[in-house]
């Protein structure tokens, strides 16, 4: 895996020749984030939830009313399709899938009437809709989450128009007896806070207090009815939801500059840290989002002009490019943004035109294996060290059974450079590259740590010595 800031310029990974025709050409930007079909109708506040592998988005407004509308998207199928409608159109509900059905919960009818605490559940499985018991405390913008075969709402506000005291209430509805019963208050009051559950416990995120945003992480543990605190978002806002990946939080951050959030944060409970994901191609506030088999899926919200109904999705596992597309040609500059991760497969070919600079800031993963390596075919680098390799500013790269072969550099490090850097190399060779003016033909280490175990270093050049 390579981290940091890398460059490579037209790298070799064994200097083998490769087939020009049924070429995949890439270049630009490479991330992991992609477009989906558009939802049918744009809207915001709307929620979502998740059951069995569907996407269900519901509710929502547009500027002069409340909509009952339901929408279900198909990951597999890659498709929309329309379910029915709710009883009462409502922006800004709770949803949660709880045994496999979804429950709807609070909202508004209009952002200047009193809030709904009406409770509705659909069924898949009928397409039908039923009633349950109404929430005690009607409310907009709830924090909603199911554990343990319980509907927990908690958080919201009640009061018309946006002003007026946000809610702490926790309230916990049983649907196998049809009541609701109250739960110990969450430490800080708001609303349009991020939902998720981890591990049995109810994690509260973001959010709008009184008239700013919030960066505050609360957990709810149903064990012991007690809240604690956890380590701030990096930056303060509102939720435009909240994804569980690999017993990870990802959460969409909005409403952090204008009405044009695009922030990605990462939460790691093991670790009780944060990182920050690559940003959401598209601005939006007042949007929705759930996780489904390591994707987080993003739908619809506002950009501060229009209503959306854009469907970005980010892929945990990052962008792959897989042996069946072999090879890549780089026909112009590459680029890994920060919290993006590049796959490579064994068994790629990646050919460059000329002198194209691949530029990793994220992560690279390029792993082969004895019998299938991956192979960046040779090129020369006159303007940069480093004809194969590039590697600066705190970087960590370690590659496994791959070769730097037949590579060129005018100045130092035919093989490579690796500056401030730590390196290490298992398996596969350095042979056959060339400095011209400088130390190092094979690799040249400046403020660096290296390792190599298996690694077969030979017949490189350079005019000064260290080949």
């Amino acid at each position: 895996m390579l981290t940091g800031a890398v460059k490579i310029l037209s790298a070799a990974f064994a200097a083998m020749a490769a087939s020009t025709s049924a070429q995949t050409q890439v270049s630009g930007t490479i991330t992991n984030w992609t477009s989906g079909p558009n939802m049918p109708t744009a809207r915001y506040t709307q929620d979502a939830a998740v059951i069995n592998g569907v996407f269900y988005v519901v509710g929502g407004s547009t500027p002069s009313t409340s909509v009952a509308d339901l929408y279900e998207y198909d990951p597999v199928a890659n498709e929309w399709t329309v379910g029915t409608s709710m009883p009462t159109p409502r922006g800004s509900p709770g949803a949660a899938e709880l045994d496999g059905r979804l429950y709807v919960v609070g909202g508004y009818s209009t952002y200047t009437e009193s809030f709904l605490g009406t409770l509705e559940i659909y069924d898949p499985a009928t397409g039908q809709w039923s009633p349950g018991a109404s929430v005690p405390t009607g409310r907009r913008w709830p924090a909603t989450a199911a554990i343990g075969g319980k509907l927990y709402v908690v958080g919201g506000a009640n009061s018309a128009g946006g002003a007026g005291p946000r809610l702490e209430t926790l309230e916990i509805y049983d649907p196998a007896t049809g009541q609701w019963s109250p739960g110990s208050s969450m430490p800080t009051a708001r609303e349009q806070a991020g939902a998720a559950v981890v591990d049995g416990q109810l994690y509260v995120v973001g959010g709008r207090g009184e008239n700013h945003a919030l960066a505050t992480l609360e957990v709810y543990d149903p064990a012991t009815d007690q809240w604690s605190r956890r380590a701030d978002m990096p930056i303060a806002g509102t939720s435009g939801g909240v994804g569980v990946i690999d017993g990870k939080l990802y959460i969409v951050v909005m409403d952090t500059v204008g009405y044009q959030g695009q922030t990605l944060e990462i939460y790691d409970p093991a670790k009780n840290t944060w990182v920050r994901g690559p940003n959401m191609p598209t601005g939006r506030s007042h949007t929705t989002a759930e996780a489904i088999e390591g994707k987080l899926y993003v739908v619809g919200g506002y950009n501060g002009s229009s209503l959306l109904s854009t469907l970005e999705i980010f892929d945990s596992a990052g962008n792959t490019w897989i042996a069946a597309n072999s090879p890549y040609r780089v026909t112009g500059a590459v680029t890994v943004p920060v919290g993006d991760t590049l796959t490579i497969e064994p068994g790629v070919d990646v050919l460059f035109n000329a002198d194209v600079p691949f530029i990793v800031e994220g992560s690279l993963q390029a792993n082969g294996t004895q019998a299938d390596s991956v192979r960046f075919l040779p090129g020369v680098s006159p303007e940069w060290d480093g004809g194969g390799l590039y590697v600066y500013d705190n970087c960590d790269i370690a590659l496994e059974d791959c070769s730097i072969v037949g590579n060129y550099a005018e100045y130092a490090g035919g093989g490579g450079v690796v500056y401030t850097s730590t390196f290490g190399m298992l398996g596969g060779v350095i042979s056959d590259n060339t400095g011209r003016w400088d130390y190092g033909g094979g690799l040249w280490l400046g403020h660096s740590d290296a390792t190599a175990s298996g690694v077969g270093i030979y017949d490189n050049l350079t005019i000064w010595g260290g080949g």
